[in-house]
Protein backbone atom coordinates (compact mmCIF):
# COMPACT_ATOMS: atom_id res chain seq x y z
CA UNK A 1 0.00 0.00 0.00
CA UNK A 2 2.97 2.70 0.59
CA UNK A 3 4.63 2.27 -2.95
CA UNK A 4 1.06 2.49 -4.52
CA UNK A 5 0.47 6.08 -2.22
CA UNK A 6 -2.61 4.29 -1.06
CA UNK A 7 -4.00 4.19 2.51
CA UNK A 8 -5.78 1.21 4.84
CA UNK A 9 -9.17 3.48 4.59
CA UNK A 10 -8.64 3.25 0.93
CA UNK A 11 -8.53 -0.24 0.27
CA UNK A 12 -11.46 -1.04 2.70
CA UNK A 13 -13.71 1.13 0.48
CA UNK A 14 -12.89 -0.69 -2.59
CA UNK A 15 -13.19 -3.65 -1.11
CA UNK A 16 -16.93 -2.65 -0.01
CA UNK A 17 -17.62 -0.74 -2.93
CA UNK A 18 -16.63 -3.34 -5.90
CA UNK A 19 -19.43 -4.63 -7.53
CA UNK A 20 -18.11 -8.05 -7.96
CA UNK A 21 -15.54 -10.79 -8.17
CA UNK A 22 -13.22 -9.47 -11.12
CA UNK A 23 -11.43 -12.97 -11.42
CA UNK A 24 -10.03 -16.21 -9.87
CA UNK A 25 -6.49 -17.28 -9.88
CA UNK A 26 -4.92 -20.32 -8.57
CA UNK A 27 -1.75 -20.16 -6.17
CA UNK A 28 0.43 -23.39 -5.29
CA UNK A 29 3.44 -22.25 -3.32
CA UNK A 30 4.98 -25.90 -3.39
CA UNK A 31 4.31 -28.93 -4.76
CA UNK A 32 2.94 -30.72 -2.10
CA UNK A 33 0.51 -27.80 -0.96
CA UNK A 34 -2.66 -27.39 -2.08
CA UNK A 35 -3.86 -24.81 -4.80
CA UNK A 36 -5.50 -22.23 -3.32
CA UNK A 37 -7.85 -20.09 -5.24
CA UNK A 38 -7.25 -16.15 -4.73
CA UNK A 39 -9.91 -13.83 -5.74
CA UNK A 40 -9.58 -10.45 -7.71
CA UNK A 41 -11.82 -7.53 -6.86
CA UNK A 42 -11.53 -3.63 -8.66
CA UNK A 43 -13.32 -0.94 -6.66
CA UNK A 44 -13.66 2.85 -6.60
CA UNK A 45 -13.65 4.62 -3.21
CA UNK A 46 -15.78 7.36 -2.34
CA UNK A 47 -12.98 9.62 -3.33
CA UNK A 48 -12.42 7.77 -7.24
CA UNK A 49 -9.63 6.09 -6.56
CA UNK A 50 -9.49 2.76 -8.88
CA UNK A 51 -8.08 0.02 -6.10
CA UNK A 52 -7.49 -3.36 -7.37
CA UNK A 53 -7.22 -6.17 -4.45
CA UNK A 54 -6.25 -9.64 -4.19
CA UNK A 55 -7.61 -12.59 -1.49
CA UNK A 56 -8.96 -15.26 -0.51
CA UNK A 57 -12.00 -16.10 0.86
CA UNK A 58 -12.12 -18.40 4.33
CA UNK A 59 -13.77 -21.77 4.40
CA UNK A 60 -16.96 -20.95 6.18
CA UNK A 61 -17.19 -17.91 2.77
CA UNK A 62 -17.39 -14.85 5.51
CA UNK A 63 -14.28 -13.55 5.89
CA UNK A 64 -12.21 -11.31 2.71
CA UNK A 65 -8.67 -12.20 3.74
CA UNK A 66 -6.32 -9.47 1.84
CA UNK A 67 -3.07 -9.93 0.09
CA UNK A 68 -2.14 -7.24 -1.86
CA UNK A 69 -3.39 -3.91 -3.17
CA UNK A 70 -2.85 -1.85 -5.46
CA UNK A 71 -3.87 1.42 -6.66
CA UNK A 72 -4.72 1.18 -10.68
CA UNK A 73 -2.74 2.91 -13.09
CA UNK A 74 -5.46 3.94 -16.18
Amino acid sequence: MINNHLIQGHVYEAIFNAPAIAGTTRSKRTRTDKAKTQYLLNGVTFDGVFVCTKGKIDKDGNVYVLISSKRATD
